[in-house]
């Protein structure tokens, strides 16, 4: 289980490498700096060399493309399948705590939240880098493809 410490220090991290991004950028760049960009930075400041995600680069230009492409390029044929080989873990009781990861697919939009301190972040298609996109509650009650937690690797 990795520490608060940890989980906060990686998020913050991934928001500013996604952040910088975004600056740099004359647009949103999906693969970028869009919202599955920040997950796999996130994956990578929280792993560090034993990132599973460290070279993975997809491009896409939507959540229907991004899906697509981790099956051709990964091998993974669904969202749940990719997430438990990047050592995330399902949430069944839908009960979030600090770095959790919501993977929102089905709304047509796409999209991907990473639990912060009270707030699911996320980036702007706007270009704007990474935002709070909502409060969460103490039970989720939005309706999310998937809803994971980082594993701790070796343990």
């Amino acid at each position: 289980m990795y520490l608060e410490e940890e989980l906060e220090a990686a998020i913050d991290t991934a928001r500013k490498v996604i952040n910088s991004r975004a600056i740099s950028a004359d647009r949103y760049i999906r693969g970028y700096n869009d919202c599955f960009a920040f997950f796999i930075e996130y994956e990578k400041a929280l792993r560090g060399e034993d990132s599973l995600s460290k070279h993975i680069t997809l491009s896409y230009s939507d959540s229907e493309e991004f899906l697509q492409q981790i099956k051709e390029q990964l091998g993974h044929s669904n969202l749940l399948k990719f997430a438990l080989a990047m050592k995330f873990k399902p949430v069944k009781n839908r009960v979030p705590t600090l770095g959790d990861i919501a993977f929102d697919t089905d709304s047509g939009v796409g999209g991907c939240l990473i639990a912060s301190h009270n707030h699911w972040l996320s980036t702007t298609e706007t270009n704007h880098g990474v935002r709070p996109k909502r409060r969460f509650y103490s039970k989720e009650i939005i309706n999310v493809s998937l809803h994971v937690r980082p594993i701790k690797l070796g343990e």
